[in-house]
């Protein structure tokens, strides 16, 4: 390095220069777009995946890990792919925002269809559909999220500036988030209101309104923000596409830029997907609804912490170097989660958010300083290779990012499955397996046995009409509601008629339909019944025992107080926020869902949920430590940084201005 260039940078360190300044109005566009991204990718991975396919549609906690690990190895080709193309790109719009552009419109045309798989549907058939929404999915958001981030580098060239753009971007993503957290308990709301309870069709209803979201907060940057650097980039070529992997892979200072995010990244999905379990079945004893109104809340309890930390460190930043307020936060951050260990405790909701807003402090310090770093690390790659690579470093950083997180996930259904040991299922493992014998040895006496076989025939006969009276009961239920007087009858009355009517109709294909399914009996079939009739027996089980309890409970917590039971300050700021989620009744229905959660709580193996506590706070804490060596190490400060720009300045000329 010159030493005309060190003198320059000394004479300006503490300068940034009019023409470096970006208009708060690009600021604010530019931020949109981690709206989108974040509704995009936290929504899909961190709230729906796992309640979606595992608790509501049954697929092992493995099998998302599996799934979501299929897409990011298609990201190995889609990520730098897009990278590549659009450091290449000389298109009269810009070599970012065209991507940009169409790629925020397919992702959130895309989103909805993830959730679109037929519940009916087997589960083989549900993984199948799963592993291809996923991949074509990711494949849209490459397109979009790797030219965003690198649009992020090229706003301006200033050290302190791209701090100052990245603490607008963390008011704009706090601001928004408050959306994401209430995304979940808005999806129950809806399934509550409008679907009698069907959670699946919450989600569904909800993935429109993201998907509005992702389109709308995607287009901005692509619409309002300038590329600084496109001039330049035309000038200086893009290089080879080998020679651009082989220089960034000796880039130092990106090496740890990228090891930083992606060794905190895995130790926070490693356990994300574990708060609701947290939630509903730790400390809410299976409770959706609380559950859900925790999370919320924790989330818009954060946010207010989130904009007051954004707000120090932007001033912070104009004296203090800021990858020593990034060694700060993660300290902080490292202190917050060994403390959340302690404080998460079954039915003590208030101290479980105790320690939430050091998290928020320091996340907001971590996020902001290292894609500040990482627009740094741009320079430096220019400054040691002659071109501007901003595509390749931004798809290298998120690839290696969606390989942690992809881990971290995999990891994550494992530990639930055999570390944590958790079973969703009603049945437990060793019921399945006693059922699997009994069938074994039924399935024989049946098919050699025609008076075993008459008696089985029998009793799949009168398990069907039993389950249509059911139904056709329910559906009388629905239809006296929607009288809404007219009708001269009682509903007892009203129910008696229309379902003997009904049974009249379908009592003989019923048992047509007994006969045709014994004398295709199997083995695999039989031991399924079995377990349908065995879930039966423990959900007749479940719903007297629910309407002793229900009995029992307030008329305030049936009119639909979420909170009622619990301490007072908890409820009183709950109950405030989620007035719109209270127009209806907390029914017999919905605590029978509530207990039957209950049930596979309680039926777990001893140290499950002590098992799950440890790893929803503790891995991170370890993770941290490595981020806190890595930041010990790392070499850009502003004074190298200012010299290196002050070089780069003098070889090609400075940025465009307009």
């Amino acid at each position: 390095m010159s030493d005309a260039s060190k003198a320059v940078a000394e004479t300006d360190i503490e300068k940034t220069k009019p023409e470096d300044v970006v208009p708060v109005r690009e600021k604010i566009a530019y931020s949109m777009g981690v709206v989108s991204d974040h509704y995009a990718n936290v929504c899909l991975a961190w709230i729906f995946m796992t309640p979606f396919f595992v608790d509501f549609l049954g697929l092992g906690a493995s099998v998302i890990g599996w799934a979501l690990g299929a897409a990011r190895l298609w990201d190995a080709v889609t990520d730098p792919l897009a990278g590549r193309l659009s450091d290449a790109c000389k298109s009269k719009y810009g070599r970012r925002k065209p991507f940009i552009f169409v790629g925020a419109i397919l992702t959130g045309l895309m989103f909805p269809v993830i959730w679109m798989v037929p519940e009916s549907w087997s589960t083989t058939a549900i993984t199948i559909y799963l592993f291809v929404a996923l991949m074509i999915f990711y494949s849209t958001y490459s397109i979009f999220s790797v030219p965003y981030e690198a649009l992020g580098a090229e706003l301006t060239p200033d050290y302190r500036e791209r701090s100052k753009i990245f603490v607008v971007r963390k008011y704009v993503q706090e601001t928004f988030n408050l959306g994401i957290v209430w995304i979940f308990p808005l999806a129950a709301w809806i399934a509550k209101e409008f679907f009698e309870g069907d959670n699946v069709q919450g989600i569904r209803s909800v993935s429109w309104l993201i998907a509005a979201i992702i389109i709308i907060g995607g287009i901005l940057p692509a619409i309002f923000n300038k590329e600084r650097y496109k001039d330049i980039a035309v000038k200086e070529g893009a290089g080879g596409f080998l020679d651009g992997i082989k220089a960034l892979a000796s880039n130092k200072p990106l090496l740890m830029v990228v090891g930083i995010i992606a060794v905190y990244l895995f130790a926070i999905m490693a356990t994300a997907n574990l708060a609701y379990f947290v939630n509903v079945y730790y400390i809410f004893e299976g409770d959706v609804l609380k559950g859900a109104a925790l999370g919320g809340f924790d989330g818009t309890l954060r946010f207010f912490f989130a904009l007051g930390a954004a707000y120090v460190i932007s001033q912070m930043t104009d004296k203090v170097d800021k990858h020593k307020i990034m060694m700060a936060s993660v300290i902080i951050l490292m202190i917050a989660f060994v403390g959340m260990y302690f404080t998460t405790i079954p039915g003590r909701p208030i101290l479980a958010l105790s320690m939430k807003p050091l998290v928020s402090i320091g996340e907001c310090g971590f996020w902001v300083l290292i894609l500040s770093m990482r627009a740094d690390v741009c320079d430096w790659d220019e400054y040691k290779t002659g071109t501007r690579n901003e595509g390749m470093v931004a798809a290298i950083t998120n690839w290696c990012n969606k390989i942690a997180m992809t881990i971290a996930i995999v990891a994550s259904g494992y530990s639930l499955q055999y570390i944590v040991k958790f079973d969703s299922k009603l049945l437990t493992e060793d019921v399945r397996a006693e059922i699997k014998v009994e069938a074994d040895a039924g399935f024989a006496a049946i098919e050699s046995d025609p008076a075993a076989k008459l008696a089985f025939t029998t009793q799949l006969q009168d398990k069907k009409l039993e389950a249509a009276r059911e139904d056709y009961g329910k559906e009388a239920e629905t239809n006296y509601e929607e009288l809404e007087g007219e009708s001269a009858v009682t509903l007892d009355a009203y129910t008696q008629e229309y379902v003997a009517g009904k049974m009249a109709e379908a009592e003989s294909e019923l048992i047509a339909e007994a006969k045709t399914e014994a004398d295709a009996l199997t083995v695999k079939s039989y031991a399924s019944l079995l377990e349908d009739w065995k879930e039966d027996e423990i959900m007749a089980d479940v719903k007297a025992r629910a309407e002793v309890e229900y009995a029992a409970i307030s008329d305030e917590r049936k009119q639909g107080d979420v909170l009622a039971a619990y301490d007072f300050p908890l409820s009183f700021f709950l109950n405030s926020l989620l007035n719109s989620f209270r127009d209806k009744p907390y029914t017999l229905d919905m605590h029978v869902d509530t207990l039957k959660r209950r049930v596979v709580m309680d039926q777990q193996s001893p140290g499950t949920m002590e098992r799950l506590r440890f790893l929803y706070c503790i891995p991170q804490a370890g993770a941290l430590l490595i981020c806190l060596v890595l930041l010990w190490k790392y070499p850009l400060t502003k004074k190298k940084m200012m010299e290196i720009r002050a070089e780069l300045e003098a070889r090609r000329g400075e940025t465009a201005h307009d």
